[in-house]
């Protein structure tokens, strides 16, 4: 797997959006729907964060 450097929150989201791009290729609908739900929840942990 391709190294990433993280920086910020957007380089990690950035990654994310890759991998859903790639999940999409192999129409795996539920681990999407898993994969988006999960972001979701993460992003209201981290609401307000700097």
């Amino acid at each position: 797997m391709k190294e990433y450097i993280l920086n910020s929150w957007q380089d990690y989201w950035e990654i994310f959006d890759k991998l859903i791009k790639l999940l999409k290729t192999s129409n795996d609908k539920d681990l999407i729907f898993d994969f988006i739900q999960a972001q979701q929840h993460v992003n209201s942990l981290t609401d307000g964060w700097l």
